[in-house]
């Protein structure tokens, strides 16, 4: 159903739409950037990874190029200090819908059970570990470093 929306080139999909075909039983956390660009560092995302590996949350990155071979992911992967889950915006989708909506990337989507709950972007991603607790109701604290 989403390739079939993501074709559609006379009405763009607005980020409400792209969000509302995905699975509408969990909540979750996007993180749609363009590595070749993105300011985020791998202290940024850290809560991030905390909330994905001890608190069970769906999160995952989207990548705004595609890569040739699966090994230039998993090496963007490990730049970013990313622990959860990495796609391509193969269908440009999440592009056309951030365009839509006029959303700036990076950026960070936060949907529950399939409806827009946050977009987080420039410095409220620098203060995601407690915009994170707050709206997942969970403690993101690391071992290996304040957050």
């Amino acid at each position: 159903m989403l390739a079939l929306m993501a074709g559609c080139k006379e009405s763009p999909l607005s980020l409400g739409d792209l969000i509302a075909a995905q699975d509408r039983t969990a909540a979750s956390v996007y993180v749609v950037f363009n590595p070749a660009s993105c300011s985020f560092t791998a202290m940024d995302l850290e809560p991030l990874n905390l909330l994905y590996e001890r608190h069970g949350v769906r999160v995952t990155a989207i990548s705004l190029i595609t890569f040739e071979h699966d090994s230039v992911r998993r090496r963007v992967q490990a730049d970013f200090g990313i622990r959860f889950p990495m796609t391509s915006d193969s269908l440009s989708a999440w592009t056309r819908a951030l365009a839509a909506d006029g959303i700036a990337q990076p950026a960070v989507v936060i949907t529950k059970r399939g409806l827009l709950h946050g977009v987080l972007l420039q410095d409220a991603v620098k203060r995601l570990a407690p915009l994170l607790a707050t709206l997942f109701s969970v403690t993101l604290e690391s071992s290996d470093a304040s957050i």
